[in-house]
This record gives C-alpha cells, sequence and structure tokens, in this order.
C-alpha cells in the first residue's frame, strides 16, 4: 500500500497489484482502491514488458518462472 501511495505521488500510478495468497485476493488495499488480484487474474491484461515491481526479491525467481520471463521486473527490497 505504502509503495503504490508513493508512487502516485511521484507521478507514476501502480495500475494492478498482485498477491498469490488467496485471502488477500479480492480485497482493496486502504487508501488507494487497488483491488488484489491473482496471478491467473491479472498477468494475461499486462502487455508484455510492462514493469513488475516485487516486493519481496525472494520470489522474484518463482515470478519470473509463472509469467514466463515476459516481464521488467525490479526488485524494490534490494540495495
Amino acid at each position: 500500500m505504502i509503495f503504490a501511495l508513493l508512487c502516485e505521488r511521484n507521478g507514476a500510478s501502480v495500475t494492478v497489484v498482485i498477491d498469490v495468497n488467496p485471502a488477500k485476493q479480492g480485497h482493496y488495499l486502504p487508501g488507494t482502491g487497488l483491488r488484489v488480484q491473482s496471478p491467473a487474474e491479472a498477468l494475461p491484461a499486462l502487455p508484455v514488458g510492462s514493469t513488475i515491481f516485487v516486493m519481496n526479491s525472494n520470489y522474484l525467481s518463482e515470478i519470473k518462472q509463472m509469467s514466463n520471463n515476459a516481464y521488467h521486473y525490479v526488485g524494490v527490497d534490494h540495495d
């Protein structure tokens, strides 16, 4: 949520939020109005080459594999 708000303040709005946790899917991020979607729901709608911000880089290789390495990935939590 905080990342999405900071992006918005800097003119780079977040348009999609993806989480593999079914308990979070279908809910909305507070303060943003962004609906949390499953990878199966969100990825087919993203244009190839879109930027995906990965909040936990420990999952980066899994996310790349899940999405057929079709996007530009940015780990947010690394130095």
